[in-house]
């Protein structure tokens, strides 16, 4: 595969000048020109699509009312391949086109990237994308277009949606502008295990009765075309790159009806327990829900449980699971919807999660209680320090340490079991010594 540089190019304006042509060629008589654009307006435009370790000649000739009247000299630049990295691929695709609403005038689908060279890092850093559509899909009626959900985190997932007329060509877009970049060392981690990361579920609404979808022909608008075009930027080594590469980028259109219509996907924070509950107001041949939580940091989806469907149901179905027992963190939770087929969509929450550090130094009812043999303890520690679980007979007399150590401040679990220990009522005495703003505290 190969790599392409975009370059940016500036000068000084020129007395007269209405417009501007931009010629980068790989020779100084420019015969062999890779880039030429002659409707600038402005005294700053960009080259896509330049090879790596390439020398490059460049100028630019200024035009008046009716002729190009000067040129300016000949620059001379080249294009390194040292990024201190390996530069990542990937695929991007549209795809899990999906109609609901009252007359199927929602149209929602979801915009995936995968990384595909790993053990290559695919650090994500900037990512615009555009994708143009015949506008007649409207049926009559007035478009409007959103952003439902991302998988990446809040600094970096696409703020919004515009629909716009494009030019050079002139074409009707869904462009979703770029995001800040974080800095390198920032980005988030672009999943390589399928179907990777989802960049956005998009939304694309009509007020006519529903869409006209034998006129879609939604395509990406792709380099070289330099306006609204789709441009994704990885950082490598300490460098932000252009990897862009149209040749992998495609679209599903695939229109299938809703399995699920969710009507809310909500939840509540309870210390380090999370409780999700979802709604769906119609199911078809809906198998099961598996609850996939995400860590800030790590581009891996772990699987919390297990929910199941209702198979077909016309009817408001409500669901609820607890994930209990988070450390401290950043989350980000999905559902994977899955029908007897196999075929499964996903669902994800729109909000990061937070579980923070417990506020008190709390001891918790063991469970299960009567206990034969081994019983659970949880315990809240809010600050680091040394601590120490004892256990103690119906006397007071210690019959075993089930921890003496340092811990940071977080949440626990232990276990404590009681073979060997008569059957009788033990009790157990919670203390920790931290220092705290310089003093040591006992509790």
């Amino acid at each position: 595969m190969n790599f392409r540089f975009l370059f940016f190019f500036s000068w000084y304006r020129s007395p007269s000048a209405v417009s501007y042509k931009l010629l980068v060629s790989e020779d100084t008589g420019f015969t062999s020109v890779v880039f030429s654009d002659s409707t600038i307006t402005d005294t700053a435009a960009a080259a896509p699509n330049l090879n790596i370790n390439t020398t490059y000649y460049w100028k630019v000739c200024a035009r008046n009312d009716t002729s190009y009247y000067a040129e300016s000299q000949i620059w001379r630049f080249k294009t390194g391949n040292n990024f201190g990295g390996t530069v990542p691929t990937y695929s991007l695709v549209a795809k899990n086109f999906t109609l609901y609403g009252p007359d199927d005038n929602i149209l929602e689908f979801d915009i995936y990237i995968l990384h595909t060279n790993p053990p290559a890092v695919f650090e994500y850093g900037v990512g615009q994308y555009s994708l143009k559509f015949n506008p007649n899909i409207a049926n009559g009626g007035t478009l409007t277009s959103s952003i439902v959900s991302s998988d990446l985190p809040q600094n970096q997932r696409p703020q919004f949606v515009q629909i716009r007329e494009a030019t050079d060509p002139e074409e009707t877009v869904m462009a979703i502008p770029a995001n800040a970049s974080p800095g390198a060392g920032n980005g988030y981690r672009i999943s390589s295990v399928y179907p990777g990361t989802k960049i956005a579920r998009m939304r694309l609404e009509t007020t006519a009765q529903s869409f006209a979808l034998d006129t879609a022909g939604i395509y990406w608008r792709d380099l070289p075309i330099i306006t609204y075009a789709t441009k994704i930027f990885a950082y490598v080594g300490n460098a932000s790159v252009s990897i862009t590469t149209p040749e992998t980028h495609s679209v599903e259109m695939n229109i299938n009806p809703l399995p699920v219509e969710m009507s809310s996907f909500t939840y509540a924070v309870s210390r380090n327990n999370v409780v999700l509950n979802w709604q769906t107001l119609t199911e078809s041949n809906n198998k099961s829900f598996t609850i996939e939580r995400n860590s800030e940091g790590s581009a891996e989806w772990l699987q919390a449980g297990i929910v199941p469907g209702s198979g077909n149901s016309i009817e408001l179905s409500e669901y609820s699971f607890k994930d209990m027992n988070l450390q401290k963190g950043i989350y980000k939770y999905r559902l994977k919807q899955t029908d007897f087929n196999g075929n499964f969509t996903y669902h994800s929450l729109q909000d990061d999660i937070a579980i923070e550090n417990p506020a008190v130094f709390n001891l918790s009812q063991n469970y299960p209680n009567p206990f034969n043999p081994v019983t659970k303890i949880d315990y809240e520690v809010p600050n680091e320090g040394i601590v120490s679980l004892l256990i103690y007979d119906i006397s007071g007399r210690e019959v075993k340490k089930l921890i003496t150590g340092f811990k940071p401040a977080g949440y626990y679990t232990e276990s404590f079991d009681a073979s060997g220990l008569s059957s009788g009522v033990y009790f157990y005495r919670l203390k920790l010594n931290a220092n705290i703003g310089g003093r040591n505290s006992s509790q």
